[in-house]
């Protein structure tokens, strides 16, 4: 606890955490939470937003990553170093995990991190509405691969002029004809059964 206390208290990070891991969030919204509420009233303004100590510690390695370690670009090699793995339980903030990542890398004054392109590929509809609705508050801008060719399109602008963005696509748009019910869209998972993963 003490060591967390100290390290958020470095005025580096401090104002780090000012500038990229706070934001306001709407209250009384038509999100999933108060459609659950039911008839009960909330209350409408915003909410200061702040990051737990996993949420920036987790978005502070990817962006060091990001910088310090070798892209396929440099290596030549079919290994990309710079990806990894954040896990997450339920409840431990996926969402803003995500949303703080994409406003740190694009208000990063460092034109490398500026221009890059995140893209979520999720597994669930719901899961893409609820990650997306999150870093929609990050102001980066947040695009929904619509196709499998809307989705190529899109990764076709990625590192150049125009492709800093937020690419969400569900799974099914990399599958093309190889699960039932990919290509129509009925279903909520590759296999067009609606169920909770």
């Amino acid at each position: 606890q003490h060591r967390l206390t100290a390290m958020v208290l470095r005025p580096g990070s401090l104002l780090n955490i000012v500038r990229h891991y706070v934001f306001e969030k709407p209250l009384g919204d038509d999100s999933d939470d108060n459609r659950r509420v039911g008839t009960a009233q909330r209350k409408s303004g915003t909410a200061k937003v702040v990051c737990r100590h996993q949420q920036y510690r987790a978005t502070e390695k990817i962006v060091q990553r990001l910088r310090t370690r070798p892209s396929r670009r440099v290596t030549g090699r079919d290994r990309d170093e710079r990806g990894g793995v954040v896990w997450h339980t339920q409840g431990a903030g996926k969402s803003f995990t995500m949303q703080f990542l994409a406003r740190r890398l694009h208000m990063s004054g460092d034109p490398a991190l500026n221009g890059i392109t995140l893209v979520a590929v999720t597994d669930r509809t719901d899961l893409q509405r609820q990650l997306r609705k999150a870093v929609e508050l990050s102001d980066s801008k947040v695009v929904q691969a619509k196709s499998r060719t809307d989705l190529e399109h899109l990764l076709a602008k990625a590192g150049r002029p125009g492709g800093r963005m937020v690419v969400f696509a569900t799974i099914q748009k990399f599958l093309g004809d190889l699960a039932p019910g990919s290509g129509d869209g009925t279903g909520d998972t590759a296999d067009g059964e609606d169920r909770a993963l």
